[in-house]
Parts: structure tokens; sequence; C-alpha cells
């Protein structure tokens, strides 16, 4: 789980705020939210280890990816912020809402320049899973090294990652692309949001 450090900044502010809070007898500040990276699917391939010759045109191709298990719960997401805002404020902080933005493609082996449509829904496990359709990518000219695909509006995860059974996510993937000659290999990285209020009493 990477985070993108703004320690000072971040402690300052919250201190700030909760000097302000406590001279107004507010409870419940809000502060500016977090953004955190997850390590995804990993070693994803494309290619003929799929069984589709080189060449090939295939439209909507549709495969599910190896499920990934090992994701942060709210305790480790509250840990973290604590290595921003310190011990102190993180022990009154309130996560609020924990939000998927997007997931990001890498390609690690070779590129996705033959592919023209990338679509995908992942699931978060769980309970009772949660399903997030992610919009499609369409680029007749191929999408390079890289592609970003995100829901059609932020996606709030909290109660699932809550949840006592809620650490893996797997998924479902539609191409339409001229088979490579050798697989694509790709991984992801999922962006969330984390939304945290600072409670005074």
């Amino acid at each position: 789980m990477q985070r993108k450090h703004t320690k000072a900044a971040v402690r300052i502010l919250a201190l700030a705020m909760l000097a302000a809070g406590l001279g107004s007898g507010c409870n419940g500040i809000s502060l500016p939210p977090f953004t955190f990276e997850l390590e995804g699917f990993t070693d994803v391939k494309f290619g003929p280890s799929l069984g589709l010759p080189a060449g090939l045109e295939v439209d909507e191709f549709a495969f599910e990816v190896d499920e990934v298990c090992g994701l942060p719960d709210v305790q480790q997401f509250i840990q973290t912020i604590e290595q921003e805002v310190g011990a102190f404020l993180a022990n009154r902080l309130q996560i609020d809402a924990i939000t998927l933005d997007n997931v990001r493609f890498t390609a690690t082996e070779g590129d996705f320049n033959d592919i023209t449509y990338l679509g995908a829904e992942i699931v978060l496990q769980g309970e009772q899973d949660q399903e997030i359709a992610l919009n499609t990518g369409v680029n007749p000219d191929g999408f390079g090294t890289e592609m970003t695909l995100a829901p059609e509006a932020p996606i709030d995860v909290l109660a699932i990652l809550r949840g006592p059974s809620s650490d893996c996510v797997s998924g479902t993937l539609e191409i339409s692309a001229t088979t490579p000659a050798t697989d694509i290999v790709f991984s992801s990285t999922l962006q969330l949001t984390v939304y945290v209020s600072l409670h005074l009493f």
C-alpha cells in the first residue's frame, strides 16, 4: 500500500483544525482526503497462452484473472495515516468513506498497441460481494504501455473493507485486439481515496 507523503503539511493542517475545533466546540472536522495505491492483479497474460493464435482478430474476448488477496482493512489505513499525522491525531480519526477511483493497467512485457478495446469488472469479495463495473477504454490506435479505467463515479467500498472476509479481489476482462505473437503481460494498480474526519471528544 503506497501513499504520497505530505506528512508535515497534513500534520500542521490537522493541528490547526483541531485548535479551531476546540475553540468553537465543534466535533467531526473533515480533513483533506488521503490517496492510496494498492497492487491489484499481477502477471495477467493476453495472447497465445489463452489459446489464441497469433494474428487473430478477437472482439470483446472475455477471461477471468486470478484473484488477489491481502487487501488492507480499515485499521491498516488508519495505521498508515498515523505515520503522517501522529498517534495523538490518529486516535481521534474516523474513516467516513473509502472510494475506488480508478484502476491503472501497466504493461510489463510488450505493450497495448494491438488492443483497441478494454472492459473490466472487478469484484471485492466479502459476505456480500461488491461488483464494480469500470468504464470501457476504446482507442483504434492502441493504448501504448498504460491505460486507466474508472467507474462511472467513485465507488464507496468502506462497508466491504470493514467486513470479516474482505481481503480478496477478483475480476473479468474483455479485450478486442489482434492477438500478439507473444503474450502481453501486465499488472494493475487500484487507486483509492480515504476520507476521514477528526473527532475531538
